[in-house]
C-alpha cells in the first residue's frame, strides 16, 4: 500500500464514508492490507465468494458443490497442467 492509498483512505473515513476490501484473493492474503488500514468492516475474498469479519471469522460463504468440483478437476486428467485448488484457507 502507497501511502498515498492510506491517506486518501483515511479521508473517506474522516468524511464519514465507509471502506472496505474486495478482491480475487483468499482472506489470508489480505490481511496486511487489513491490518495496516485498520479494516472494522467485513471484507470480501474470491471475488465474492467468502465474506469475513476482518479478525477472519466467516459471515457468509458460497462454495462451489463439491461433485462440480470433482467433475472439473477430471477434466484435467491427462493434461499437461498443474491444478491447484482452494478449499477454505489451505491451498
Amino acid at each position: 500500500l502507497s501511502q498515498t492509498n492510506v491517506d486518501a483512505i483515511n479521508q473517506l473515513r474522516a468524511a464519514g464514508i465507509h471502506f472496505t476490501l474486495a478482491s480475487s484473493r483468499p482472506p489470508r492474503a489480505m490481511l496486511q492490507q487489513i491490518e495496516a488500514l485498520g479494516i472494522d468492516l467485513p471484507t470480501v475474498a474470491f471475488n465474492g465468494g467468502l465474506i469475513t469479519h476482518p479478525d477472519g471469522r466467516v459471515l457468509s460463504a458460497h462454495r462451489i458443490p463439491s461433485a462440480a468440483a470433482r467433475a472439473s478437476l477430471a477434466m484435467f486428467t491427462g493434461q499437461d497442467c498443474s491444478v491447484w485448488v482452494f478449499a477454505d484457507d489451505q491451498w
